[in-house]
């Protein structure tokens, strides 16, 4: 190397970036600890939903991270994309991976996913209902406990059904 040439200096990382993978986000990765069964999808969306939004990646899920067209931004989508899939797949329940289709589409699994467990009918908004109305501080619980029990249990039925709110501008 002459003099006058300058070293080439390694890319910086910039960890805000959108492509930005570290070395311990690999697709074997499990990022949630809340498993996609038939009767917690609301439970399991909320988990990833804060999992992939802490890793910059719930762009990719809500298809507001359009599939670029540049070559280098398009292979680091891919990657990115491509590891998300799996992680999604990973924090599914085994016996549910038979009845949805192998998409490699992140956005497109997602949707999949919602239209097929978070169906809302009459017999689920009941069961809250009636869970509700059974939840009982049993004989050695902490009060904490038992709260939490049925903080759970009304979040669930707000999702599921909204309290009315006047939209007549003049209340609060």
């Amino acid at each position: 190397m002459s003099s006058d040439e300058q070293p080439l200096e390694p890319p910086k990382l910039d960890f805000s970036n959108t492509y930005y993978l570290g070395s311990h986000n690999v697709p074997t990765d499990t990022i949630s600890n809340v498993v996609l069964r038939r009767d917690n999808y609301d439970d399991w969306k909320n988990s990833m939903k804060m999992s992939l939004k802490s890793r910059r990646k719930f762009g990719f899920v809500d298809g507001s991270i359009k599939k670029p067209t540049d070559k280098f931004d398009l292979d680091n989508w891919e990657v990115v994309h491509c590891t998300l899939v799996q992680w999604i797949r990973n924090t599914i329940d085994p016996s549910l991976l038979d009845i949805i289709s192998y998409v490699e589409d992140a956005s497109v699994l997602w949707s999949e996913l919602e239209a097929q467990f978070s169906v809302v009918d009459g017999s689920r908004i009941h069961d809250l209902k009636t869970q509700l109305h059974d939840c009982r501080q049993l004989k050695g619980m902490d009060v904490t406990t038992y709260y939490g029990k049925l903080e759970s249990i009304w979040d669930s039925l707000v999702v599921l059904e909204p309290p009315f709110s006047c939209k007549c501008g003049i209340c609060y």
